[in-house]
């Protein structure tokens, strides 16, 4: 079956699913909605060892990562304001802590890869926000190849539609932080 020329006229079709009539509809379940905007606790520049971009060396663009903190896990998103040349990119991994080596620990992740792509289209200030994702994490870290800049950057906590009618408060503070987290998620 691997050489050219194999007879597989006796085979079975191959089921590409354009056979069934499918209509797409929407998720049934509660919408979700932003729940507040977190500002980021430190922005800097991480600088690769060998030097400041290995990259440049092979010829390759321009490129830097800036890593952001929060003071709090979210589950939402990164929002964007940049400014830079046509084509550039801007990578956003996201990760709930770091490494002992300081850097993004995205193993906790497994499978999920937890990243975000934006191209600039190099007209002005512009604003990036994913509509069709939501990550958990405290830190991220952006990768941006080409002539860009991180004008500003804030996490944008979102979660489901749902009306909070409980109240819960214990005079035990470490139970009443998980509860909080527990909202905040």
């Amino acid at each position: 079956w691997r050489e050219n020329g194999f007879d597989d006229t006796g085979w079975d079709r191959v089921r590409t699913g354009s056979e069934y009539d499918l209509t797409p509809q929407p998720h049934p379940g509660v919408g979700v909605t932003v729940h507040g905007v977190v500002q980021p606790a430190g922005i800097r520049e991480v600088k690769r060892e060998g030097g400041d971009n290995p990259d440049r060396q092979q010829g390759c663009r321009e490129r830097r990562t800036i890593r952001s903190r929060l003071d709090q896990y979210i589950c939402g998103v990164l929002r964007l304001s940049l400014r830079g040349e046509r084509g550039a990119k801007v990578v956003i991994r996201h990760a709930e802590t770091l490494n002992e080596q300081g850097e993004l620990h995205v193993t906790g992740n497994r499978s999920a890869r937890s990243q975000d792509e934006y191209i600039l289209s190099g007209e002005g200030e512009e604003s990036f926000s994913p509509r069709f994702t939501y990550h958990g994490f405290r830190f991220a870290e952006l990768t941006m190849e080409g002539k860009a800049a991180l004008i500003k950057a804030e996490g944008v906590r979102i979660g489901t539609r749902l009306l909070h009618t409980t109240k819960f408060h214990t005079n035990r503070e470490i139970v009443n932080r998980i509860y909080g987290m527990v909202l905040a998620t």
